[in-house]
């Protein structure tokens, strides 16, 4: 099943507008609709992360996802076999900070 299916329908299941969805997550409305109709596909694991918990489900609900999920695999595979899902997306995140500060300090050169 697409990501954007399984969002609608655990959205639905759930008894929550678009709306309300993006309210919980931070995720805007719009891209929820986009992701949901097919119209956008492969979301970034921080938005992924942000709609599992506006729905309130584990992260792996969202397994069959392969946008950067493949990421926290391959994370996974390098660091130990005992990580748990939490503590890969605790990493994520922190790639995620340092990528953000290093674009930030990176200055573009001058001609």
């Amino acid at each position: 099943m697409e990501f954007g299916e399984q969002l609608k329908k655990l959205r639905i299941a759930r008894g929550i507008s678009p709306t309300q969805l993006s309210y919980k997550s931070g995720v805007g409305n719009s891209q929820i609709v986009r992701y949901e109709n097919g119209e956008r596909k492969d979301p970034k694991f921080s938005t992924v992360k942000r709609l599992a918990r506006g729905l309130n489900v584990p992260l792996n609900y969202f397994d069959d996802y392969r946008g950067e999920t493949e990421v926290q695999k391959q994370i996974i595979g390098h660091i130990r076999d005992d990580i748990t899902p939490e503590e890969v997306a605790e990493i994520i995140d922190f790639m995620e900070f340092v990528q953000s500060r290093h674009r930030k300090t990176t200055k573009p050169p001058v001609s």
